[in-house]
């Protein structure tokens, strides 16, 4: 009968120390953050230029597919050619996103920053043509909300901004694009 007593003894001996003796998992108790390895389905690291510039370029088209910048008659449909048929059924050609919104402003800086990192041209254009594109159409928008008291016209909150919202962003746009060597091309301003 002694026997098993000692063999349960000597087990538990032999075995009782293991795991004080095994090395502890690493994690944020035992080891510095900033020393453990990421676990993360995507692996992380620094992303080769390429492979950078692939992502903007991707970017970039889609956003300039997205974002016509072109104005269509609401009763008709029609895109309008010319600033000339500028009228009260005037809205922004169907996009996935407003180029007069907070947001668009945004976008319109990381275009250029965009263009000032990778030499590509094309992002700071993006830029550079809808912001004529807009500069352009401002003056018969003017001139129509005076005639009609046109509220629903698409560069109300560029006209007149009634919070930072509405016009913050594309201001630092606007700014940033003229640092960058952008100048009005409209006749309407004389330039």
């Amino acid at each position: 009968m002694k026997q098993i007593p000692q063999r349960i003894a000597f087990l538990c001996l032999l075995l009782f120390p293991a795991p004080l003796l095994a090395q502890p998992k690493a994690n944020d108790v035992t080891t510095p953050l900033h020393a453990l390895q990421p676990d993360y389905p995507v692996s992380y690291g620094a992303p080769a230029t390429e492979s950078v510039k692939q992502v903007l370029d991707r970017i970039y088209r889609y956003l300039d597919t997205v974002t016509p910048p072109r104005f269509r008659d609401r009763s008709t449909g029609k895109v309008l050619v010319n600033t000339a048929a500028i009228n009260e059924q005037t809205t922004w050609q169907q996009g996935d996103f407003r180029l007069t919104s907070y947001e668009w402003g945004v976008t319109y800086c990381g275009m250029l920053l965009a263009g000032e990192a990778t030499g590509d041209q094309k992002f700071t254009n993006y830029t550079m043509s809808r912001l004529q594109f807009i500069a352009d159409a401002l003056p018969a928008f003017k001139q129509l909300y005076k005639q009609a008291g046109n509220n629903n016209n698409p560069l109300r909150a560029v006209m007149f901004p009634h919070a930072l919202d509405d016009a913050g962003a594309m201001c630092a746009a606007v700014v940033k694009t003229f640092e960058r060597g952008w100048t009005l091309q409209s006749a309407a301003y004389g330039r």
